[in-house]
């Protein structure tokens, strides 16, 4: 609502280091146009965890094998604008 001109939003943790400028030109150069996506580094067909203490899910909730393809939280994930927008609607 208060910055419509922003072209990316993007979410870190506050323990990463990233190259801000070179972070804008990579996405200037490269994701111009790209309004429907969200970019950052994710896992595909990773077991799921069940005897870990933490981050161990029960089979009764999650009775599937490995996890959907989700985006590592560890990673900047980076938002088109309209992505962002409509995620928070």
């Amino acid at each position: 609502y208060y910055c419509p001109q922003t072209k990316f939003v993007v979410k870190m943790d506050d323990d990463l280091f990233v190259n801000l400028p070179n972070l804008q030109k990579f996405l200037l150069e490269n994701l111009q146009g790209c309004s429907d996506y969200i970019f950052c580094g994710y896992g595909k067909d990773i077991k799921v965890w069940r005897e870990h203490a933490k981050w161990g899910i029960p089979f009764q909730d999650y009775p599937n094998s490995v996890y959907p393809r989700y985006c590592f939280g560890n990673y900047p994930i980076i938002y088109p604008f309209e992505v962002a927008f409509n995620l928070y609607k």
